[in-house]
Formats: C-alpha cells, structure tokens, sequence
C-alpha cells in the first residue's frame, strides 16, 4: 500500500511540474509597468486593457471599494482580478 501512494504521488509531482503555465509575470513584463509587492501590475488605463486583450487574459472577479467602506456608500473603485 505504501508503494501505490509513493507512485501516485511521485505521479502528481512530475505531473505538476510537466504542465505549462500561461499566466505569470514573463509576458506583462514587457510592459512599462511596475511590479507590486502582491502579484498586481499597474500602468496606464489605456494601455493595461490593451496588453490583457493581447496576452488572452479575461476578467474573473470584480470587487467595488465603497466611500467610507459602507455598504450602501458611492463606489469608489474596482478592482479586477484576470485569468489566462
């Protein structure tokens, strides 16, 4: 039993490592942008929404920022999250 679950994970590691990932910094890096502390980029509007269209990134979340943090205040910002 002990050899079946050191194969199924020895499985899921290569697995995990075999698998090509899209998304990340490499792309939006060349951009004149700076990176954040969190995995944020930011730039101009203009030129932000042009690169996600290139780079196939889609809008996954969007979460409103209210005046005052009050649920019923005026909605001061967005914040969008992106998937590739």
């Amino acid at each position: 039993m002990g050899k079946l679950i050191k194969t199924i994970c020895g499985l899921f590691f290569i697995l995990c490592l075999s698998s090509k990932s899209y998304a990340g910094p490499k792309g939006l890096s060349n951009y004149p942008w700076e990176l954040q502390q969190m995995p944020i980029w930011c730039g101009p509007l203009e030129m932000v929404n042009e690169a996600l269209k290139l780079e196939n990134y889609e809008v996954f979340e969007i979460a409103f920022g209210r005046i005052a943090a009050m649920p019923d205040g005026e909605i001061a910002y967005a914040v969008m999250t992106y998937a590739s």
